[in-house]
């Protein structure tokens, strides 16, 4: 019986998709110009994160935020945008979108920003055993 237990958890283990890979193959499909593909890794990305068995690394998150901000904006998506600063900025206020990504997410950055400032944000745990 733990055998097969152990073999059940090496087999979802295996079907989540890391964050960063997902990430970074979006960012991949975004430079060659396939914004929908790039969109589509970005969407995988924040549907694995309730699935992963370590906690994902405060980059990596960031990455996906300021990147689904970024092909969001590309796709004329501004309210996907908007919603993926908000994201970035409840995560983490002091990490500013890399300046590569223009200014435009930059500026949507620091509005909301400074909209946010007083602002917080209640992160609540559930219990997977509960």
């Amino acid at each position: 019986m733990l055998l097969l237990l152990a073999h059940i958890a090496l087999a979802q283990a295996q079907e989540c998709p890391n964050v960063q890979d997902s990430v970074d193959k979006a960012y991949v499909a975004f430079e060659d110009a396939e914004t929908e593909l790039a969109r589509e890794e970005i969407q995988q990305a924040y549907q694995s994160l309730g699935c992963q068995q370590e906690p994902v690394p405060t980059a990596a998150l960031m990455e996906l935020y300021h990147l689904d901000a970024l092909t969001a904006l590309s796709a004329e998506d501004v309210q996907g945008a908007t919603y993926a600063t908000i994201r970035a900025i409840s995560a983490n206020p002091s990490v500013s979108p890399p300046q590569s990504m223009g200014p435009e997410i930059a500026e949507m950055h620091a509005t909301w920003s400074a909209r946010l400032k007083d602002s917080k944000v209640t992160l609540m745990m559930e219990d997977p055993e509960a």
